[in-house]
C-alpha cells in the first residue's frame, strides 16, 4: 500500500502556527468587526510577535482568507510521489488528506464563509485564492503527465480536485437563507460568458428606450472573464466623435424563476465594482444591476411587466439609485414614469472597489 509522504514537525509546527493565526482573525473580525481588529491584536492573541505574523500572511485580509500556502503543502506531497504511482491514485494521496483536515476545521470553514458574507470587500480576495489553487493544481498535473500547458486535461481534472484545497468561491446563504442559484464567474481569461446560464441581450442602446447610444455586442472585447473569476462588462469607444462609436454589454440569465414564495423571501444579490471613472471623464457611463419581469420575454409591455433596479449610478458620480417599476405608464401605483425610488444616495469607493448589492422582496 502507498501512503503520502508524512510532514516532518518543523512543517507540522509551521501548518498549526498559521490555522491559529487564521482562525484568531476569523474570531476577532466576527466578533469586533473588520475595521476594529489589527495584526497586533491577532498576534497577541496567538502570543507571538507581529513579526511572526509577517512571516505567514502579507496582510489581515490575507490570514481571514487563507492563501495559497494550504494548497502548496498539498502539491508538494503530490509531486513527492513516486512516478509510478498512476494519477487517480496520486491525487487521492495528496488530497484525500485535506479533506480529513476540513473536517476537523469545519467551524472555521464556517466561520470564514460568514466574515466573507459580512464583509464583501474580501470576496474578490476569495475568488481569486480558489482561482489561483485551481490554475496551481493544473500546472502540477501537467507537470506530472507531462503535458504541453495548453493540453485540455489537466484543467478538467484540476476542477474535480481543486476544491478540496480551496475554499467556495460563492458565500453561503445569510442566515434564514437557501441558496437556489449563483455564478462565480470561473471561466477562462478572454471567454464569453456560460450560455447556459447567461444569454446576450445585444443591439443599439436606442432600441431600450433609455437614451443610450452605445451598441451592445456579444463580443469579448465587451463581455468577457478575466480569468480571476470576474465577469467584465466593458464599455469601448472609437473614433473621435463622443456622441458615437460606443459599443459595450449587456448580459441577463437565462432563468426567469426568481421570486419568492407566498408568505416566503427571495434575496437577489452580486458583488459589483463599477467603472472606475469620475465626473471629470464619466458622463453618460451608467452601469446597472436590474431585475426585469419574466413577462416582458413573452411580449408584456413595460412597465405592466415590472421591474426592479437593485444598482443604477450615472456619470461617475460615486452614487447609487434603487428604483421600482410596476403598473402603467404614466401614473399607476409606482408613480411612473419616474418609479418608487430610494433617490441619490452617496457611495464612496463604488468606482474603485467592489461592493456588495442587493434587495430582498418579502412577499
Amino acid at each position: 500500500m502507498t501512503t503520502s509522504p508524512a510532514l516532518g514537525r518543523r512543517d507540522r509546527k509551521k501548518l498549526e502556527t498559521r490555522a491559529a493565526l487564521s482562525a484568531a482573525a476569523l474570531r476577532l473580525v466576527a466578533a469586533n468587526g473588520l475595521e476594529h481588529v489589527t495584526v497586533e491584536q491577532i498576534s497577541e492573541a496567538c502570543d507571538v510577535s507581529s513579526r511572526t505574523f509577517f512571516n505567514y500572511f502579507a496582510s489581515k485580509d490575507e490570514a481571514l482568507i487563507g492563501g495559497d500556502a494550504e494548497i502548496g503543502q498539498t502539491l508538494d506531497m503530490f509531486r513527492a510521489l513516486p512516478p509510478e504511482i498512476d494519477l487517480v491514485e496520486a491525487l487521492r494521496l495528496a488530497f484525500v488528506p485535506v479533506i480529513l483536515q476540513m473536517e476537523d476545521h469545519r467551524e472555521t470553514i464556517s466561520l470564514r464563509m460568514r466574515v466573507v458574507a459580512d464583509n464583501p470587500q474580501l470576496l474578490p480576495r476569495l475568488l481569486a485564492t480558489g482561482v489561483e489553487s485551481e490554475m496551481a493544481v493544473t500546472a502540477a498535473i501537467s507537470d506530472r503527465l507531462g503535458l504541453a500547458a495548453d493540453h485540455p486535461f489537466p484543467p478538467v481534472a484540476a476542477a474535480v480536485v481543486a476544491p478540496a484545497g480551496a475554499q467556495a468561491a460563492v458565500p453561503p446563504a445569510p442566515p434564514g437563507f437557501t441558496l437556489t442559484w449563483s455564478d462565480d464567474f470561473n471561466g477562462a481569461a478572454g471567454t464569453g460568458i456560460d450560455q447556459g446560464l447567461w444569454r446576450y441581450d445585444t443591439g443599439p442602446g436606442s432600441s431600450f428606450g433609455t437614451g443610450e447610444i452605445e451598441t451592445m455586442t456579444s463580443s469579448t472585447s465587451n463581455v468577457y472573464y478575466d480569468g480571476q473569476s470576474h465577469l467584465v462588462l466593458q464599455a469601448l469607444h472609437s473614433g473621435s466623435d463622443p456622441r458615437s462609436g460606443w459599443t459595450s454589454g449587456r448580459v441577463e440569465t437565462q432563468a426567469a424563476t426568481f421570486g419568492a414564495a407566498a408568505g416566503g423571501v427571495v434575496r437577489i444579490e452580486s458583488v459589483l465594482q463599477q467603472p472606475n471613472v469620475t465626473t471629470a471623464n464619466g458622463a453618460g457611463y451608467w452601469p446597472a444591476f436590474w431585475m426585469l419581469g419574466a413577462p416582458l420575454r413573452s411580449g408584456v409591455s413595460w412597465p405592466t411587466s415590472g421591474e426592479i433596479d437593485v444598482m443604477e449610478d450615472i456619470n461617475g458620480r460615486s452614487s447609487v439609485f434603487s428604483t421600482l417599476h410596476c403598473g402603467v405608464n404614466p401614473g399607476g401605483p409606482c408613480n411612473e414614469s419616474v418609479g418608487i425610488g430610494s433617490g441619490e444616495r452617496a457611495c464612496s469607493g463604488c468606482q474603485t472597489g467592489f461592493h456588495d448589492y442587493a434587495v430582498e422582496i418579502d412577499r
